[in-house]
């Protein structure tokens, strides 16, 4: 890149960061389908129908609901998706969470340890009904 900004006297900082995030979560996206497909042609034949259509109502027809889901688990889903990308976001403006964490009393970082545990226990797939083989490398 510093050939372009040599020609141009310009500055080049190439595509914005979130289309760089964007392309690298398709690519990953890509490799999984790939990688989770009995075979190549099944995994072409996924990515070709995912591509081809286009339905933006499946999120507000409750279709999504009839992928095995309920809408408990997509609450649970959406609020985690949530949490994640509002840490990453603080993370990326120079919030030090796991800091932040270190620095509190004893009590505060245990109370956190335990929320944690506490929710993964509770929102976690497991109780009646559970098998560990239904996990996704179960398989393999």
């Amino acid at each position: 890149m510093k050939g372009i900004s040599r020609k141009t006297g310009k500055e080049y900082r190439g595509p914005g960061k979130i289309v760089r995030q964007g392309i690298t979560f398709i690519l990953v996206m890509t490799a999984w389908v790939i990688f989770r497909a009995e075979s190549l042609r099944d995994a072409v034949y996924m990515l070709k129908s995912m591509a081809a259509v286009f339905n933006p109502w499946i999120w507000f027809d409750d279709s999504l609901l009839e992928l095995g889901l309920g809408w408990k688990e997509m609450l649970v889903l959406f609020l985690s998706i949530g949490i994640l990308v509002l840490a990453g976001c603080m993370q990326e403006r120079g919030y030090r969470i796991r800091k932040w964490i270190s620095e509190q009393s004893i009590i505060v970082r245990w109370g956190i340890f335990l929320l944690a545990v506490w929710a993964i226990w509770i929102f976690g797939s497991y109780g009646f009904g559970y098998d560990t083989t239904d996990f996704i490398y179960g398989g393999f």
